[in-house]
């Protein structure tokens, strides 16, 4: 017996609406499993970014680490006396010569390491880091009548001046874009000026 309702048609084999639905369902589903695909996409995408973040963070401890060993190994050296005094020596000279002529001041510079002959700190276990440069400069010379040796002739409160020195750290990687910025300044007592 044959029944036919509305275009669809009962008989010995599978009705015609019923294998519409299963290529419906296969749309579906594939839409599904595209979605899911997306989805796993974007959240490997997520995880290699975090990782890139993880890994620029390490670096970015490096570069700090190494700065901050280069300050600790320079105020070592300096608190020790150890060959300090004929580069600070230069500089103020330097420094003076600079204000003299009109020029700004703080505008001279050395490397403390190499203008001291001292063993700058080893980064060999901080593979990130490329170069660090010490750099060290007068940040303020004695001035007035009290630290003037010649207002001062006959009793001892103007042989000795405060020297006021500014170190500025920077800890590098090799394409320059990582890096740790650190200052520390630092007295010394030395001779009044003229």
């Amino acid at each position: 017996m044959r029944i036919s309702y509305q275009n669809t048609t009962f008989s010995g084999s599978a009705p015609i609406r019923a294998r519409k639905q299963r290529g419906s369902a296969l749309l579906i589903s594939l839409a599904i499993l595209t979605l899911l695909t997306l989805g796993a996409s974007v959240a490997m995408q997520r995880s290699s970014l975090q990782v890139k973040m993880t890994t620029n963070m390490q670096f970015k401890q490096q570069m700090f680490t190494a700065a901050y060993s280069s300050i600790e190994s320079m105020m070592a050296n300096l608190g020790s006396g150890d060959g300090a005094t004929d580069a600070l020596g230069t500089l103020i000279t330097n420094e003076q010569n600079n204000v003299n002529a009109g020029a700004a001041s703080g505008d001279t510079t050395i490397d403390i390491f190499s203008e001291s002959s001292w063993t700058a700190p080893e980064h060999d276990d901080l593979k990130a880091v490329d170069s660090v440069s010490n750099l060290v400069s007068v940040d303020q010379l004695p001035s007035g009548k009290k630290y003037s040796l010649r207002d001062s002739a006959g009793n001892s409160a103007g042989t000795q001046a405060p020297y006021y020195f500014a170190s500025q750290v920077i800890a590098s990687n090799a394409g320059g874009n990582i890096s740790s910025v650190q200052r520390q300044g630092f007295v010394v007592m030395g001779a009044a000026p003229q």
